[in-house]
């Protein structure tokens, strides 16, 4: 007697094992894994501790500490001390790595080891500490951001782009001043995020016309009272098709909030 088989479940189990054997990639799923719920659950803690510790495997200490910064556990203690460690590794991909990790799961008090990386040799390394100082509230960092603003001092438009929007939650002259002389950048998306940060902090629009803004702050008494409340950026798209399969992982998804440390008396 022929088998039946219920063409939908089927059609989505056979879409679903096909996608999970295309998309995944080599250290994404876990080894061993005994079905789909185990292949897609974090790694337990000893383990992604154990790779993100590996003195021997720059790739180990990679995924280790990106496994630890996106499980349910990432803000433990323990765990928040390998992102301070890896911090300072020897390889640009772990420190890189590590500086998201203190983004997510860090506090003030680490501001002053993550503003130091903005002067990384690598710039993938900078970029990721000036998008993890979004996310932290410190005006202990604001000079090196401004200093970071200038081309002459970071040659890379990204990290640029990424400290002008770091800048945005810094009601201060000084960093209104900076945004405005970063107007006129000569790449666009770093004259633009600049714009973006001084309409967060005025509650002005003038584009990125650096002629009209400066002639507006020597008239305003004070620029800052009609700012907006400033969130960090975050990460946000829709779903792709496999994603609607049920079980499946969904889009990594944040929703907007105020960075660490920062009083909502200032919003």
């Amino acid at each position: 007697m022929p088998l039946k088989v219920h063409a939908p479940a089927f059609l989505i189990a056979c879409c679903a094992a096909l996608l999970l054997s295309a998309c995944a990639q080599p250290g994404t799923y876990r080894r061993g894994a005994q079905g789909l719920f185990q292949l897609m659950a974090p790694p337990p803690p000893e383990e992604a501790s154990k790779l993100a510790r590996d003195a021997y495997s720059a790739n180990n200490r990679f995924r280790g500490t990106t496994q630890l910064a996106g499980a349910p556990y990432g803000a433990n203690p323990e765990n928040v001390q390998i992102y301070l460690d890896n911090a300072s590794d020897t390889d640009p991909g772990v420190r890189a790595a590590a500086l998201r990790a203190l983004g997510l799961h860090g506090s003030a008090e680490h501001a002053g080891l993550i503003s130091q990386r903005l002067s990384d040799e690598d710039p993938a390394v900078r970029i990721e500490a000036a998008r993890s100082l979004q996310r932290i509230h410190a005006p202990l960092a604001v000079p090196v951001l401004m200093e970071r603003l200038n081309a002459s001092k970071e040659p890379d438009a990204r990290a640029r782009y990424e400290v002008a929007r770091a800048l945005g939650q810094y009601r201060e002259n000084r960093v209104a001043e900076a945004l405005m002389a970063a107007l006129g950048d000569d790449e666009f998306i770093v004259s633009d995020a600049a714009a973006w940060s001084l309409r967060v902090l005025t509650g002005q629009d003038f584009s990125s016309d650096s002629r009209v803004w400066l002639a507006w702050y020597k008239s305003a008494k004070e620029p800052f009272a009609a700012g907006r409340g400033y969130t960090y950026p975050v990460f946000s798209r829709g779903k792709y098709v496999w994603e609607y399969i049920p079980l499946l992982p969904q889009p990594p998804n944040e929703s907007a909030a105020l960075p660490v440390g920062m009083s909502p008396s200032v919003q």
